[in-house]
């Protein structure tokens, strides 16, 4: 019984982040974000990353572009980067309209203009917000679900 308790007491100590164990280890205060990681665990390169993820269009969804007095959302839209734009700061995108497509303006009001043709600079966490989020469902209705369920 006693050799079980020094063991699980050395554990103990070795799992003990106090600063007495860290103080050597070197402390990195630059967070790593999606594109650090992909260069850090794949090896690849800012200069073929960029030109990697500039070279696909992208589908996202419930997002917001334009400044803030004029914003457009957009409830599934397909985009794409332009790959003359893009560093390590940010990149301009640009919408590729399709057909059925459906913006909205300030207060959900549909967007009936033309096309978007317009290009949006977004800077890096913002595009890596759109690269990386995945489908988000909008909000359920203020009150709960209203209906949906088996009839009775």
């Amino acid at each position: 019984m006693r050799y079980l308790l020094g063991g699980f007491r050395r554990f103990v100590e070795e799992m003990d982040p106090s600063a007495e164990k860290t103080a050597g280890e070197p402390n990195d205060s630059k967070s790593n974000d999606y594109f650090d990681t992909i260069e850090d665990e794949f090896g690849i390169k800012w200069k073929s990353l960029k030109d990697i993820i500039a070279s696909e269009p992208y589908v996202s969804t419930h997002f917001m572009l334009g400044k803030s007095d004029n914003k457009i959302a957009y409830k599934a839209s397909t985009w794409e980067i332009d790959p003359d734009s893009i560093t390590e700061h940010g990149a301009y995108i640009r919408i590729k309209p399709f057909k059925g497509m459906r913006t909205y303006l300030k207060g959900n009001k549909i967007n009936t203009d033309v096309p978007d043709t317009n290009k949006y600079y977004v800077t890096r966490e913002e595009l890596l917000k759109l690269l990386t989020t995945a489908w988000v469902p909008p909000a359920p209705p203020p009150g709960g679900d209203m209906g949906g369920g088996p009839l009775s």
